[in-house]
């Protein structure tokens, strides 16, 4: 378990030189789908484990059993039960692995190869001038993020 949580205590910088230097030993040639890909995944999985670990806790395990009492099996029960319960917890730990992967500059610039990303290719314009493409995109990212919240909120009062 303390295993999981040391991405939490451990500089981006370190794990990224860390993975550059383990791909390269291993012989794997970098790239998006590859190299970047576990990097990332392995950066956010403890925050989803720690997301969904938490509405896991408060799971309450007589629902599962009342409901396989009144002759559901186990796939019923899941996907009729326990999956509406635990689906918050799912959507907002994609939410945040999201969020935290798209922020994550550092472990991609050292992991992605030739490769190219929107971050990556932000910062790369960026060393010369600001240019008006970059103010769109930083547009299209508040106005998407925004949107976001709204569809949240709108389905969150619905299912009340």
């Amino acid at each position: 378990m303390r295993v999981l949580l040391l991405p939490f205590v451990i500089p981006g910088l370190t794990i990224g030189v860390a993975l550059l230097l383990l791909f390269h030993a291993l012989g794997v040639r970098p790239g998006l789908l590859t190299t970047t890909l576990v990097a990332h995944v392995g950066f956010t999985l403890p925050y989803v484990f720690v997301l969904i670990s938490t509405r896991l806790h408060r799971f309450d395990e007589s629902l599962e059993e009342a409901a396989m009492d009144l002759g559901a099996d186990e796939i019923t029960t899941f996907w009729q039960v326990t999956f509406p319960l635990i689906r918050p917890g799912i959507v907002g730990s994609a939410l945040f692995a999201f969020t935290l992967s798209f922020d994550e500059f550092i472990r991609t610039l050292f992991t992605i190869g030739n490769d190219n990303t929107l971050p990556i290719q932000i910062w790369s314009t960026l060393g010369s001038m600001v240019s008006p493409e970059l103010n769109a995109i930083a547009t299209l990212i508040v106005a998407a993020s925004f949107a976001l919240v709204i569809v949240g909120e709108l389905l969150r009062r619905r299912e009340r």
